[in-house]
């Protein structure tokens, strides 16, 4: 036979483990494709900006872009002077890295006369009010990113 004491000091051990799970943040998710949905912008120096718009059939199209945005070179960085458009697809995912869900966006860039296909990913973030699309600028450990917000 179990002693009451046992017995009591089990059901609060289990009621705290009960109330730790509901602690815990849930880890983040995809986002729904009719979440990113829309103008996304970015600014730019003197008033430029550059405006990724995302459309329900999963096409793109991304206005006055600056040369190096996507490139990965510890020396890159946006030239504001050089700007590109282009059309392309896109899709919602999400990845397992560091031991966590990181929420991301692929978008698939055409060639255009002056640059080469590539295909970005954007790390979905900010807030439920102030959504953000993020990619590293330059050398992607040194924490630079160009960000788009909803808009």
């Amino acid at each position: 036979m179990r002693s009451p004491l046992n017995l009591a000091a089990a059901a609060i051990v289990l009621s705290l483990l009960a109330g730790c799970s509901t602690l815990l943040p849930a880890p983040p998710e995809a986002p729904e494709a009719s979440d990113v949905v829309g103008a996304w912008v970015s600014q730019g120096p003197g008033g430029q900006s550059t405006v990724l718009t995302l459309l329900d059939d999963g096409t793109l199209t991304l206005e006055d872009a600056p040369a190096n945005v996507f490139v990965t070179s510890s020396d890159a960085s946006p030239d504001w002077t050089d700007l590109d458009s282009t059309t392309g697809t896109w899709e919602v995912g999400e990845t397992s890295e560091n031991g966590g869900l990181i929420p991301f966006l692929t978008a698939s860039l055409q060639p255009t006369d002056a640059r080469d296909g590539i295909v970005v990913r954007l790390q979905v973030g900010g807030t439920t009010e102030e959504p953000t699309l993020s990619t590293p600028i330059g050398e992607p450990d040194a924490g630079d990113y160009f960000t788009f917000v909803k808009g």
